[in-house]
Parts: structure tokens; sequence; C-alpha cells
């Protein structure tokens, strides 16, 4: 079976607040060829989210400027994106953001989800949550939401 990469993520928890989006900024690099299409980063400032992505590679979707920008905090995830699924386009970008009544949540991944449009039509159904044409990440956002808030 031969190795095949798909996806790199980088997350952060520190104890104090600081400059997070530059370290992310780092260790999305050394995931750099685990994808290459798109790459984002998000910090988390006690809920409050500074956030950037864009189409590209790492070195040249973030500049300093960019970086700068970033609030500090102590959380941040980013994500590198090799498409499997889906257009090559910034909607499908990472890491995804979403508000729920608990709060925001930040989440990137990596993966397929095989039964996708099976989980989206018995979750949408169900919760008559509003799904879009992201339905991987909307399916795993539900998930976590349904876990989170259970």
């Amino acid at each position: 079976m031969a190795i095949h990469e798909e996806c790199g993520v980088f997350g952060i928890l520190s104890r104090k607040r600081e400059r997070l989006g530059k370290l992310v900024y780092y260790g999305l690099y050394a995931l750099q060829h685990r994808g290459q299409e798109s790459c984002g980063i998000v910090v988390n400032d006690d809920g409050v989210f500074s956030s950037y992505k864009d189409l590209g590679r790492v070195s040249e979707v973030f500049s300093e400027d960019t970086l700068a920008h970033l609030s500090e905090g102590n959380m941040a995830v980013g994500h590198v994106r090799y498409g499997t699924t889906g257009r090559n386009n910034r909607k499908n970008c990472q890491p995804i953001e979403v508000n729920h009544q608990k709060g925001k949540m930040a989440l990137a991944h990596n993966g397929n989800l095989s039964n996708a449009l099976e989980l989206r039509d018995n979750w949408n159904y169900q919760s008559n949550f509003p799904y879009n044409q992201r339905y991987r990440n909307d399916c795993v956002y539900d998930y976590k939401r349904k876990a989170y808030c259970a």
C-alpha cells in the first residue's frame, strides 16, 4: 500500500495569550507537501476569532502584514488543502468558522466522508439544519455541534 497524503492540519493551544499566527504559519509551511491548493489560519482570542485563508501555497497566501493582522490568542488552527472532492475555490478553504448557540467554532479536517450525502439528508430531515454545497464540512460540523450541545 502506497502512502498518499491529503491535507494537513496544525494546531496550537497556549497557556498564555500570544501571537500564534506566525507559529501556525511555520507549522503549515512544514506541512505544505500535504496540500498546495489553499491554506488558512484561525486564531481564537477568548471566543473572538481572527482569520485569513485563500487559494495558493502558504508562502504565497501569508505575508508578514497578513500575519501581523491576526490577533493574539491562546488557540489557533491552520489547514493546507489537497482537494479530493469539491472545486478549487475560496469557499472550500479551511479552517471553517461556524456560529451556534454555544459559541463559535473553527474546524479543520483531513479526510473524506464517504457517506456525506446520506448524513446530510438524514440530519437535514431531523434538524432542519441548512446545508449548502460543502456537504463534507457541514456534516463534520453538525456531528461536532450535536456532540457538543448534547
